[in-house]
């Protein structure tokens, strides 16, 4: 039998048949030189799969929704991730490392400030402020949008109690910040003022 016609046996019986280590003289296989093992595909072995992942629409959308090795602590990375519906964490939620920054107020407590972070602290000027009395300043920071929330309160520094801190106006690219000496007499003191920015939008 003719190697063409073993072929075409092997084809119709739908099997897959491997060589012994003889052959005929003439250089072909015979039937009996083939030796049959079970029909079908068998496993993919690891490593064998050639190709470009990428071009594995499938199996590549499915290792991107895998857990990141590379960030064991599990943060959410990005310049700006989006989230849909109702997002729920368990442990700290904030800012990351770098994202803050520092500032210190000259002259007064009047004195404009500029600070071009989403967070961080302003330390004001020790200038006094009666008892009852109201002073504000303007906070420069290219961070702020007319929509966003200002948070600020009294990290340290002052008389506990003494002072109420509050945001005025809020518009692109800057705000103000008030603060009341709530206490009953005169205070020069510089206070550590926190504060934080809350990206948010009307649409």
């Amino acid at each position: 039998m003719g190697r063409e016609e073993i072929c075409k046996m092997n084809y119709m019986d739908r099997t897959l048949r491997t060589p012994k280590a003889t052959a005929t003289t003439d250089g072909y296989l015979t039937k009996e030189d083939w030796s049959l093992f079970a029909t079908g595909a068998g496993a993919a072995v690891w490593g064998g799969i050639t190709g470009t992942l990428s071009n594995q629409t499938d199996l590549q959308s499915a290792l991107n929704a895998k857990y990141d090795a590379s960030n064991p602590s599990g943060f959410i990375t990005g310049a700006s991730p989006t989230f849909t519906g109702t997002a729920t964490f368990t442990g700290t939620f904030g800012y990351g490392t770098g994202a803050g920054g520092t500032v210190t107020q000259i002259t007064s407590k009047s004195t404009g400030v500029t600070l071009n972070k989403i967070c961080g602290q302003i330390t004001t000027s020790n200038s006094a402020i009666g008892n009852g009395g109201v002073v504000s300043f303007i906070l420069t920071n290219s961070t702020i949008a007319a929509t966003d929330v200002m948070i600020v309160n009294v990290g340290s520094g002052g008389t506990a109690g003494a002072y109420l801190v509050s945001v005025g106006f809020v518009t692109n690219g800057s705000c103000s910040i008030t603060i009341f000496n709530a206490s009953a007499g005169f205070l020069s003191e510089a206070l550590v003022l926190n504060y934080a920015i809350i990206k948010s939008v009307i649409v």
